[in-house]
């Protein structure tokens, strides 16, 4: 029986030195908040407050419903984030849940959505966070998630294009003069 050697690729100039360290310190930390706020909102579900059952303004569909759907993705995210040594992978991840959360945060922006009614409670109550604290530090992580995501795939990208010799132009036959063509 023979074996098969499998070669894995990755961008050599990226995960072999300072810079590889400092994306798995950003994949780990992203996994912290990742896995701070899923738990955060699946447990938030199993509260009382009569928010939880109207509907959210984007999907239509319950707050509770849609924060534990959205807490298990984040959670599953978190768990990549630890565990695998995909580190390209794990930023992908990274990087689409904050673009979905920026296309819900516009979505909400757009419809100009001030949330409910404060008697209805908060889903911060349980935290003893004031929902205008909540809101700058899930700014603040977002923030930082989606920066983080695409600088560190930004650094993995140019290590494969200068690992392969540079231009993809090279490789179509084309001179690098031409590839600087505007016109």
């Amino acid at each position: 029986m023979s074996s098969i050697a499998i070669k894995t690729t990755s961008a050599p100039a990226l995960f072999g030195n300072k810079s590889g360290r400092w994306s798995r310190r950003f994949i780990y930390s992203a996994g912290i908040i990742l896995l701070i706020t899923g738990v955060a909102k699946v447990v938030s579900v199993f509260g009382h407050d009569a928010v939880l059952r109207k509907p959210d303004p984007i999907l239509g569909m319950r707050f509770d419903h849609l924060l534990f759907l959205v807490g298990l993705v984040e959670l599953a995210v978190a768990l990549v984030c630890f565990r695998s040594r995909n580190q390209t992978l794990a930023l992908a991840l990274v990087s689409a849940l904050s673009i979905n959360f920026l296309g819900y945060r516009t979505g909400l922006w757009m419809i100009h959505w001030a949330g409910y009614c404060h008697c209805l409670g908060t889903l911060t109550d349980a935290i003893h966070l004031s929902p205008q604290q909540a809101a700058r530090l899930s700014g603040a992580a977002f923030v930082y998630l989606i920066t983080g995501s695409f600088y560190f795939i930004g650094l993995s990208w140019l290590a494969h294009r200068k690992a392969r010799g540079g231009s993809n132009f090279a490789h179509a036959g084309i001179s690098s003069d031409a590839s600087r063509c505007r016109g």
